[in-house]
């Protein structure tokens, strides 16, 4: 089910979604402990500790049913046997739902094993997401818990090419793409702060080009390297 990340909501957690987006961030792939094997300095005996959050977490006890002399964590010590433990390669990145708005929705994704490795982080890089609705821990607030994607799936993607109805067209149609470029230079000049996406709109809305093909030729002209965002979130012109 494709969603976007503006509409989730508590009744998606759980909930396998599709999610198509840009790239805006891409950390470095970690290492993660995923069942960690300890042995217990009384007896000897291997025990198996699944690992869930955060923090390495001991056995409470030898365990009995994993063939372990039953003492408690108070009554032993646990070694942490590496070579035994099971690890998996894990990868943070940063999902943005829209290119085209400045302040887009996003949303962080986890990778992991054969995924990682596989996102570009190239800016504007845009992939269709498939995995399951998580929820995490805010750091600032243990009361505050954000959405995650656990990805199971990605690919990439491509904005299709925008197309013009051939009987709709007009004077003031023809050259869309080149005015676009044209448009950010004049206004870039005239505004050494940058322009923004709507300043964009504005001008072309009054061209009588339609938003929707609008949105798409910024797309292309930025994947193009034709135009560029700043770092303050405006455009211009390459």
């Amino acid at each position: 089910m494709e969603v976007n990340i503006y509409n989730l909501r508590g009744s998606d957690v759980g909930r396998t979604v599709t999610i198509t987006g840009g790239v805006k961030k891409v950390e470095v792939p970690i290492l993660k402990i995923q069942n960690a094997a300890f042995k217990c300095i009384r007896c000897g005996s291997i025990i198996k500790e699944l690992q869930e959050g955060k923090k390495l977490c001991t056995p409470f006890a030898c365990y009995k049913e994993q063939g372990g002399c039953g003492k408690s964590q108070a009554s032993t010590k646990f070694q942490l046997l590496e070579k035994e433990s099971k690890f998996i390669d894990t990868q943070k990145i940063e999902i943005e739902q829209s290119s085209i708005e400045i302040h887009s929705p996003r949303i962080i994704a986890i990778l992991t094993n054969e995924l990682v490795g596989n996102v570009s982080s190239e800016t504007e890089s845009m992939y269709k997401f498939e995995g399951v609705i998580r929820v995490g821990k805010d750091k600032a607030s243990s009361r505050i818990f954000p959405f995650y994607l656990e990805v199971t799936n990605v690919a990439p993607f491509s904005m299709p090419e925008p197309t013009i109805d051939i009987d709709s067209i007009t004077p003031s149609l023809i050259h869309k793409r080149q005015s676009i470029i044209e448009i950010i230079k004049k206004l870039s000049h005239e505004h050494a702060e940058g322009i923004t996406i709507e300043d964009i709109m504005t001008h072309l809305k009054q061209q009588g080009v339609e938003r929707d093909y609008i949105e798409k030729l910024i797309v292309n002209l930025k994947r193009d390297g034709k135009i560029y965002e700043r770092k303050n979130g405006t455009m211009s012109s390459c």
